[in-house]
């Protein structure tokens, strides 16, 4: 059994020795591991740690071993701040130091948050492991489509506040980028990027697994009662960071219908839904998460029990004895991806916000309070990271209050949806709707954003590039308007 934390979190290797009892991390500690050792599992956790050089491998806590055992070297340690497929192949080459030191030729991996990707970008990776079997994954709150979250703050930050020195728009811009800039702090740069729906769908594509059961958990202590069915589980309800649909890996739709679609995972197993939040860490929203209840430890025990002996296996490593080595996941398929274009807008007043139209999205630190009449769209206990809240609102006719702090508006163009075409290095770009003044389009592969020519049909040619390509498109709709926006990240 290998136990693998989500982003930021800091995890020590540790192993079954009974002076490790408690001594799991964190994440692992509060109820799982506990569980798990006292149901006889064999119980081992991954050294995860972040590091701010995402190519290098993390920084763990010392490791908690018994009389005689091994600690596994410094360069498996997964960077919770890194990138996926970079730390699948260390949690790849972890499971190939339990094999040779501890003699692990099966191992069941349980995920909790990114924890549950690295751990599908490592099934992938079949020869980072050789002479160990993964036959079962469980994962609890892994944003297997993205994180709303992280969508919306990958549009904020790339709004263009530069446009014809208009002195509300650039304050404007102000506020919305503070709030970009306290869920990129939470997440890394990196993770910011690679939990978008964008990345995800391309990035899924490249994974594989085969028949074993895989069993998804999801928590959705946010519940938005005023918008009931016409936010899509992708966004509601929520465990602040990741929705429904994407941590339970089942089909649904972005705000602009655009289709969110599902990895493909042959045997999924649904293994519920619970009134918890995320993490720990939101514990000021409430103390139920993922990884203190009961009721959710409950269930991955039984996934461990059916998922011991399984006759399918999620992959196989080669032979043992065979050295590790990196390995590429086959490159993307093509992915078609609808965008909508965003502007921030509103008055330079700190109380009042414009009437809004359904999938608009309102901002703000947590702590802000905004309503329209009787119903609340924002408040302290919205979905959101950290001290930032963030959701796309149903539509209001009438001015928006706000109190409590400073809120930002960001407005959907509907009329004109971007339709990005991308097929490995090809990229193909239509704008729907009406006629626009100018549409520009930039690409950046990790540095400042550059042009990136397209010939007039909207065909054009990415960068080389090894991880996420972010693609940003510039609509001007009219001569005197402000540029609209609309981002995208590539896995590639």
């Amino acid at each position: 059994m290998v136990l693998v934390s989500g982003f930021t979190t800091s995890t020590p290797f540790s192993t079954p020795d009974p002076s490790c009892a408690g001594q799991e991390g964190d994440t692992w500690s509060l109820s799982v591991a506990p569980a798990l050792k006292a149901a006889g599992y064999p119980v081992f956790t991954a050294p995860e740690g972040p590091n701010s050089d995402g190519n290098a491998p993390g920084n763990a806590p010392s490791p908690c071993v018994g009389p005689g055992q091994q600690a596994p070297p410094p360069d498996v340690t997964v960077n919770t701040g890194g990138e996926a497929d970079k730390n699948g192949q260390r949690l790849g080459q972890f499971l190939a130091f339990l094999n040779q030191d501890y003699g692990v030729t099966d191992v069941q991996l349980v995920g909790h948050s990114d924890g549950g990707i690295w751990s599908r970008s490592a099934i992938t990776q079949t020869t980072n492991y050789p002479g160990v079997t993964i036959t079962s994954l469980t994962t609890l709150g892994t944003p297997h489509e993205g994180s709303f979250v992280a969508d919306l703050a990958l549009g904020i930050g790339g709004l263009d506040c530069q446009s014809g020195g208009n002195g509300v728009l650039k304050y404007l811009c102000e506020g919305a980028q503070e709030i970009e800039s306290i869920i990129s702090q939470a997440l890394g740069p990196t993770a910011l990027d690679e939990l978008t729906s964008s990345f995800t769908s391309t990035w899924n594509t490249t994974q594989s697994i085969g028949s074993c059961p895989v069993t998804t958990v999801a928590g959705t202590y946010v519940q938005v009662p005023y918008v009931g069915s016409l936010l899509p589980e992708y966004y509601n309800p929520s465990d602040t960071v990741v929705g429904q649909s994407s941590a339970l890996a089942t089909p649904s739709n972005l705000i602009d219908f655009a289709p969110v679609v599902p990895p493909n995972i042959p045997n999924l197993i649904d293994g519920g839904t619970f009134p918890v939040v995320h993490s720990p860490s939101l514990s000021f929203i409430t103390p139920d998460n993922l990884l203190n209840t009961p009721s959710i430890t409950s269930v991955v025990q039984d996934a461990v029990a059916a998922g011991g002996g399984t006759a399918t296996p999620c992959s196989a490593g080669p032979a043992a004895g065979t050295p590790p080595v990196a390995a590429s996941a086959p490159p993307p398929q093509a992915a078609d991806l609808l965008l909508d274009p965003l502007t921030v807008t509103g008055p330079r007043r700190p109380d009042r916000l414009p009437a809004t139209a359904k999938g608009d999205i309102v901002a703000g630190k947590r702590g802000v309070r905004v309503t329209c009449g009787s119903q609340v769209f924002i408040d302290a206990s919205s979905p959101g990271l950290g001290k930032a809240v963030l959701a796309p609102v149903p539509a209001c006719r009438r001015n928006l209050s706000v109190s409590g702090g400073r809120a930002v508006e960001l407005r959907r163009d509907r009329r004109h949806p971007v339709r990005l075409h991308v097929d490995r290095d090809k990229v193909d770009l239509d704008v729907g709707g009406p006629a626009v003044h100018k549409v520009e389009t930039q690409v950046s592969t990790g540095g400042a954003y550059r042009t990136l020519r397209l010939d007039r049909a909207g065909r054009g040619t990415l960068p080389p590039d090894d991880n996420g390509t972010r693609v940003r498109v510039l609509l001007t709709t009219h001569r005197t308007g402000p540029r609209e926006t609309a981002v995208a990240v590539l896995a590639r």
